[in-house]
């Protein structure tokens, strides 16, 4: 097989090799499509690009324990065709729809045509090995998979993951063996569709009916996952979509961004009581809350393209527009000083609850980049405090699982606020496959 003859399988080898070279922190998504444009791809072949290499980000410890006892000498293996050999073992061990034959032959095509003919007959012999004995290796994976979580070691949990070095011993440090085990689990799963109704809409319970016959299941009132999806589902999706009637969001932010919503009716603040988003990104959270019925008076961001998002969805949606300032927290903070009665702080943070989604950010999460985010944190904590109102409810919000970032960083701030109170704080861990595990915690001031 040469390059032009598989070339989804192609991309997907280049694109882990960019990955697990020198990343330039651009999202995978955008990779992929550059990818899919550069070699035309069509969606199909765009769909098992995004297989093989979010597959084999998520499960690359555990693909290299079914691959490691082949090879003679496992650490002088070169770094890219240790890249294709677990692509291709993904393939054989994960994707029941492809044979095993075709896989292996495939593999050893591309090897030759890229390491030449002796590497491409070591290629041969390891996969035709793996698909040999593809039954036992699954067997053994599902022993491991199946342990008691709360005997789990740190390289139990990293190899379940695929984690970095440090997290794994970080989450146990911070959590525990069971929890720890669970995280890794979530962050190694494929993620399941989920999308967010439009309740500002007339017809969402049209929407609402039309998704359930389509395999939806409902998650509290406007959310649905899509545990089983078929590929009929994505054109009905991308339709609903493009209409407004629905929008793709993750499972914790939805489940986050309703639980704040009940808080605000259950303090009993006012209807037309104004929210500022002061880190909302691509607004994603804002629309939810606009949709039914908060008015989110102001929302910021120090970056314009996440404010352009914003105000496309905005438009999109027929929603109320609210003030979008292109700004840090900070400096606005100062200028709203006991303002708003309700604040949204979903804080910059190390996104370690996001590693099914991003399953590219195990690369990039250097323990001395994480360890200056708890000062931002409370920098920007202390900041939207001053622009509460006396009475009014901050919602603090990160994707981490690191205590430092999350419980740590609240009593750090109780200890030197005593008008703060905490009304709630936990992990939001969701019921759909490879979900965003999301912190809130939510502080009235007295």
């Amino acid at each position: 097989m040469t390059d032009h003859a598989s070339p989804a399988r192609a991309a997907a080898v280049s694109l882990l090799q960019t990955l697990y070279g020198k990343p330039d922190g651009t999202p995978l998504p955008v990779l992929i499509d550059r990818a899919a444009r550069h070699r035309n791809l069509d969606s199909r072949d765009t769909a098992l690009v995004t297989e093989l290499t979010c597959g084999v980000l998520r499960a690359e410890k555990r693909l290299w324990a079914a691959v490691r006892p082949f090879l003679r000498n496992p650490g002088a293996l070169p770094a890219p065709l240790r890249l294709l050999l677990l692509a291709a073992s993904y393939e054989l061990l994960f994707l029941d729809h492809i044979p095993g034959r075709a896989t292996v032959h495939q593999a050893v095509g591309l090897a030759r045509h890229r390491y030449g003919p002796a590497l491409g007959g070591l290629t041969n012999a390891v996969l035709r090995a793996v698909n040999r004995d593809r039954d036992r290796i699954r067997a053994e994976d599902a022993a491991f998979l199946a342990r008691d979580p709360h005997e789990a070691t740190v390289d139990d949990v990293e190899r379940l993951g695929s984690l970095p070095p440090g997290l794994a011993s970080q989450w146990l440090r911070d959590y525990g063996p069971a929890a720890a085990w669970d995280f890794a689990r979530r962050a190694s799963r494929r993620p399941a569709p989920v999308c967010r109704l439009n309740a500002a809409r007339p017809d969402a319970p049209d929407t609402l009916r039309a998704l359930l016959d389509a395999g939806g299941q409902a998650i509290g009132r406007w959310g649905m996952r899509f545990p089983q999806p078929g590929a009929e589902l994505f054109p009905l999706l991308e339709r609903l979509e493009r209409d407004g009637r629905i929008t793709r969001q993750g499972e914790g932010s939805l489940l986050l961004t309703q639980r704040l919503i009940e808080a605000i009716r259950a303090g009993g603040y006012p209807e037309d009581s104004p929210l500022w988003d002061a880190c909302c990104g691509r607004g994603g959270k804002s629309c939810a809350l606009l949709e039914q019925g908060i008015h989110v008076a102001v929302a910021s961001d120090p970056v314009q393209a996440r404010l352009a998002d914003l105000n496309r969805a905005i438009t999109r949606l027929r929603l109320p527009r609210p003030q979008l300032a292109c700004s840090p927290a900070q400096p606005l903070a100062s200028s709203f000083t006991g303002h708003f009665p309700l604040i949204l702080l979903d804080v910059p943070c190390s996104g370690t609850g996001t590693l099914a989604r991003n399953p590219e950010l195990r690369l990039r999460l250097a323990s001395e980049a994480r360890a200056g985010l708890p000062a931002l944190q409370a920098e920007l904590l202390g900041a939207a405090w001053n622009a509460l109102a006396p009475g009014g409810l901050l919602a603090y919000a990160t994707c981490a699982l690191q205590r430092a970032e999350n419980e740590d960083q609240i009593a750090s701030f109780l200890a030197t606020h005593p008008d703060a109170d905490v009304q709630d704080q936990h992990l939001m861990l969701p019921g759909g496959a490879g979900q965003d595990i999301l912190f809130l915690a939510l502080l009235r001031k007295s």
